[in-house]
Formats: C-alpha cells, structure tokens, sequence
C-alpha cells in the first residue's frame, strides 16, 4: 500500500482558524467566503446593512495560526509577515485585516494592516527584508462588535472612493 497523505497539526490549526474566525463573522451577520486559491488572502468577508442588503466591497483576512503565540516583553504578540503580502495588501482600497489564531487559547487576534502601516511606515532598510515582524495589541481580540468595526472601516473607504 502507498503513503498517504498525513493531516498534520499545522493543517488543524489552520482549519481552527478558519472556522473560528468564520462563526465570529456568521454571528456579526456576515459571510466569510475561502478563495479557491491563496495568494496571501486566506478570505473575504460580505457585509450587508441594516436592511439585509449586501454591500459592495470586502473586508479580506490573512489567517496565521500557531500553538507557540510569540509575545514580547512589552505584552505585543509578534508576527513574521512576508513583505510581498504587505506591499499588496497596502495596495488594496478595502480593508485588510491579519488574525492571528492562538490554537491553545482558541483566540484570535487582529491587526487592521493599513492603519498599522499608517502609523509605521516602512522604511528603506524594512523594505530591503523578505519579511518583517509585526506586533498585535494582545487587547485586539477578534469579536462579533470588532467584525462590526471592519465594516465601517470598509464602508468609510467606499464612501471616500465616490
């Protein structure tokens, strides 16, 4: 008989991330949907208005899971970011949001990537690395009220458009 193919604890953790990250977003009364393909957007998320009705846009999430959440002495969690995802992330119009996924704690964390690189821009020798590590308010716990917030950030940058 051949090897197959092992579902490793990466692959659950991930899949944790995804479904916690996705009841949250049901609960907010929205829609997460998975690209086919990842080519850093693990998903979109659909809002709609008070009424019901669906909202033009996205909200798009990168989803990092870990069972070793990396904290730094001043309480921030860290995050190793690959630059060519933030240079295209910084070029989308809507949101981009990362969470990154505590598997131990079943908590996500979020950072919202263009207001974080609002506040620090990147600079000559950041943008010579092939990565660059982040750090996430540990208080920037993901939740149905914070999903909400996404949404009038995304609302907020299709009102700017027109």
């Amino acid at each position: 008989m051949a090897d197959r193919k092992i579902r490793t604890r990466e692959h659950v953790i991930a899949a944790m991330s995804l479904h916690h990250v996705g009841y949250i977003v049901a609960k907010a009364g929205y829609v997460l949907d998975v690209p086919a393909a990842d080519y850093g957007i693990d998903g979109l998320i659909t809002t709609f208005d008070a009424d019901g009705s669906i909202e033009s846009g996205y909200i798009s999430l990168q989803l990092k899971a870990t069972d070793h959440l990396t904290v730094r002495r001043d309480g921030c969690i860290a995050v190793r970011i690959d630059l060519r995802d933030i240079d295209f992330w910084l070029a989308d119009f809507f949101p981009v949001i990362i969470v990154i996924f505590d598997a131990c704690m079943e908590i996500g964390y979020y950072l919202v990537v263009q207001d974080y690189f609002k506040a620090h821009p990147l600079t000559a020798a950041q943008r010579r690395r092939a990565t660059l590590t982040v750090q996430i308010d540990p208080e920037a716990i993901v939740s149905d009220s914070v999903v909400w917030s996404w949404r009038d950030l995304k609302t907020g940058h299709r009102k700017a458009r027109a």
